[in-house]
């Protein structure tokens, strides 16, 4: 039985380009704030549709055409398009249609005759030009409130979406921030400070039963993974806490119980320790060790770990970590001013940002972007209701997205918004091609079209002449700008009609990226049983 199917030279490159198109056009509706929205067929409930109105969710939703060589394109896409949300939370749908129609318009030269090299080249020299026309039109977030635009889509009242710009802004570019459901009907944030996890109490015998909340000034930590059942277990560790006046101890451990709990509880009575608080340690199996990794470089301790073969009764002093103060409830704790060295919580943050890389599904993505939320001492806690679950499904997708985008803004800076600066760079392509061999030349006026597209299709989406509107933004822009909410140009600085300059460049490289590929491809072979997967 053959086990594959091979397509050749434009006979391959046809169904990727018509692959490429489809995708492109299931995502642009989506494009622009008078966007349209998508009907599609939810993946596990056969016969139940969802309306969408995210790009990023309708392309998360589609992951297989019925033709398999059409599929190849739409997946290729699919998956550059993806890139671009992740990095940047936004530029979905621009990337999208921008890409198909530049593949489009290279396709037609291919057919024409012109050798793939030259046109890798000449698409090369586009993208310089191109990237560095639009830092050219940059400026640096000065007034946060400039992306109040951004957004819009939660229509949030004037004051939330003030505290929420406000907690970005002081938290920084490179902040976490970290999205979860609220039962309130509103969304609330807090900028926290800290170590945060959420973990039982273990031993709540061991706090004054009057106490809702505890707190440990300068304590030592002991970090395992060990339940710690047997006295022996603790000893050394107490003996080493009464030789170096050690009298308040935090302790995070698998379990405490039995006579290890009971020498805690005579060490208390007779005064040898102060205060004593213990809690679970959070998650389970390797992620249990990576947090208490991470807890250890964060104090300055030890971790210690059974599946290593540590034990507690070889813990030292120096195996302790510490911190200015922890706090907590019977169900969270919060580790503040731990005395971790630089370099090791570096490195642990280099590990969580690998693993966050590295990671195959949306669970192990948040679980990294908790660590490294936590490693970095200070998150954006975002807690988000609504009015039914479908709601809050939304918006909670809508805060990480629209977050991610006003950081990129902020590390980037802004340009001018609704196509226009797409239309300068264009325009910088048409004035700098004159002088350029007869492969750039063709190539730059392929350029120049796919770089209108975005404007053409959100002008299209709102329902006006994209002709007209294109053909004015290429004479004023970047000084007016079509405002297609109000039907009427606009100066885009005073009227905040503005884009992130790094959503825009990744949009750029993405495409130019794909538009590379497809030119050296040569060769399309479609398996009859494909793996598949529902992630990009």
């Amino acid at each position: 039985m053959t086990t594959a199917r091979v397509r050749f030279g434009d006979t391959a490159r046809a169904p990727l380009l018509a692959g490429c198109a489809t995708f492109a056009r299931l995502l642009a509706p989506t494009l622009g704030p008078l966007g349209r929205t998508v009907v599609i067929e939810q993946v596990l409930k056969p016969g139940s549709v969802e309306v969408l109105s995210t790009a990023a969710l309708i392309a998360r939703r589609t992951f297989r055409l019925p033709d398999p060589f059409e599929n190849a394109g739409a997946m290729l896409l699919r998956h550059a398009v993806w890139r671009v949300y992740e990095e940047t939370g936004d530029g979905t749908a621009t990337t999208a249609v921008l890409a198909a129609r530049l593949l489009r318009e290279l396709h037609q030269l291919l057919i024409a005759g012109l050798a793939p090299t030259a046109l890798s080249r000449a698409l090369d020299e586009s993208e310089t030009l191109v990237r560095h026309t639009l830092r050219s039109l940059a400026r640096p977030v000065d007034d946060i409130r400039d992306l109040a635009g951004l957004l819009a889509p939660l229509d949030l009242s004037p004051e939330r979406t003030s505290e929420f710009l406000e907690n970005l802004e002081a938290l920084g570019p490179e902040g976490i921030v970290l999205v979860d459901p609220s039962e309130r009907s509103e969304i609330h944030c807090e900028l926290v400070q800290g170590v945060h996890w959420q973990s039982r109490l273990l031993a709540p015998e061991l706090l004054p039963s009057s106490q809702a909340r505890w707190q440990l000034v300068e304590p030592r930590i002991v970090l395992t993974d060990w339940t710690v059942s047997e006295s022996e277990q603790l000893l050394p560790i107490l003996e080493a806490c009464a030789r170096h006046r050690v009298r308040r101890l935090f302790i995070v451990a698998g379990q405490l119980e039995g006579q290890a709990l009971a020498l805690l509880a005579a060490n208390l009575a007779r005064g040898i320790l102060e205060q004593v608080a213990a809690v679970a340690a959070p998650s389970v199996g390797l992620q249990q060790i990576r947090i208490l990794e991470d807890l250890a470089a964060l104090t300055g301790g030890r971790a210690i770990r059974h599946q290593a073969g540590e034990r507690l009764e070889d813990v030292r002093i120096g195996d302790l970590g510490s911190a200015r103060q922890v706090t907590g409830t019977r169900w969270t704790f919060a580790i503040l001013g731990g005395r971790g060295q630089r370099a090791a919580i570096q490195q642990r943050i280099a590990l969580a940002q690998a693993e966050l890389a590295a990671a195959s599904d949306e669970d192990d993505r948040r679980r990294a972007r908790e660590r490294l939320a936590r490693l970095h001492g200070t998150f954006l806690q975002v807690r988000v209701g609504a009015a039914t679950p479908t709601e809050r499904a939304y918006r909670l997708s809508m805060v990480e997205r629209l977050a991610r985008t006003i950081q990129i803004a902020q590390a980037s800076g802004l340009l001018p918004g609704g196509g226009a600066s797409f239309a300068v760079a264009a325009r910088a392509l048409a004035d700098d091609g004159t002088s350029r061999s007869p492969e750039e030349r063709a190539v730059f006026r392929a350029v120049r079209k796919a770089l209108l597209e975005p404007l053409w299709t959100l002008v299209a989406n709102a329902g006006r002449d994209p002709a007209t509107v294109t053909t004015r933004a290429l004479a004023v822009a970047p000084d007016l700008v079509y405002d297609v909410c109000a039907d009427r140009w606009v100066e885009p600085w005073s009227a905040r009609l503005l884009d992130p300059l790094g959503v825009l460049e990744a949009a750029v490289q993405t495409s130019w990226s794909l538009a590379r590929c497809f030119l050296t491809t040569e060769v399309l072979v479609h398996r009859t049983w494909p793996a598949s997967s529902a992630e990009p």
